[in-house]
């Protein structure tokens, strides 16, 4: 799995450095490429039986990678295709589960790891037609599958950001945001991973 998640890695930093070469050359294209880490918890209870039902508390982190590229369709707004990669840590808190009895039985759940390949539309709102700028972002699309764990499912955030200029033609973004998947694991049960993060990025 690593070796995988390692080629990904090499692939997406590869389409950057390609894109970086073919986008900048005309002003309303642009390539980003971004750098984050992002943190959520929340409750979850699924069914596993007709009387039976499993609640617990789960905390993510997750490492991510991502490119888009994209154009601008006037100053204010901007609208790419975004391919990434994110590697999510789930540690589930004690499991509770309930018979039909009535009776609680706690089961301590170990880590759990997906490795998840984000395709996904971006759109852009830039406040200012100035170089430097606050934004608002949206994205939405899939995370794809890249593992035999769980299958792909929705992947979509939204956020503000600032993006400034280094260069003449080269700005940093900077952006905090809140991003959401759903992932249907090997048991067949959805989990819902919601989280808030920060990303760094670099447009030319």
């Amino acid at each position: 799995m690593k070796k995988y998640s390692c080629l990904i890695i090499i692939l997406l930093l590869s389409y950057s450095s390609f894109s970086q070469n073919n986008t900048h050359k005309k002003n309303n294209y642009f390539n980003l490429s971004e750098i984050g880490f992002s943190y959520g918890s929340g409750n979850k209870e699924y069914q596993i039986s007709p009387n039976q039902f499993v609640s617990s508390i789960n905390t993510a982190t997750v490492f991510s990678i991502r490119n888009i590229n994209g154009f601008y369709v006037n100053p204010h707004i901007a609208f790419g295709i975004g391919l990434g990669y994110e590697g999510i840590s789930i540690k589930e808190g004690n499991t509770t589960i309930i018979d039909n009895k009535g009776l609680e039985k706690t089961v301590i759940t170990p880590f759990k790891f997906y490795n998840t390949l984000p395709l996904f539309a971006d759109l852009r709102y830039y406040f200012s037609k100035l170089r430097n700028s606050w934004f608002l972002y949206g994205d939405i699309g899939s995370s794809i599958a890249i593992a035999s764990n769980f299958k792909k499912g929705l992947y979509w955030g939204t956020g503000v950001g600032y993006k400034f200029l280094v260069t003449e033609f080269n700005a940093l973004n900077v952006n905090l945001g809140f991003n959401e998947q759903y992932i249907t694991n090997s048991d067949t049960n959805i989990e819902r991973i919601p989280r808030l993060g920060l990303r760094i990025g670099l447009m030319f």
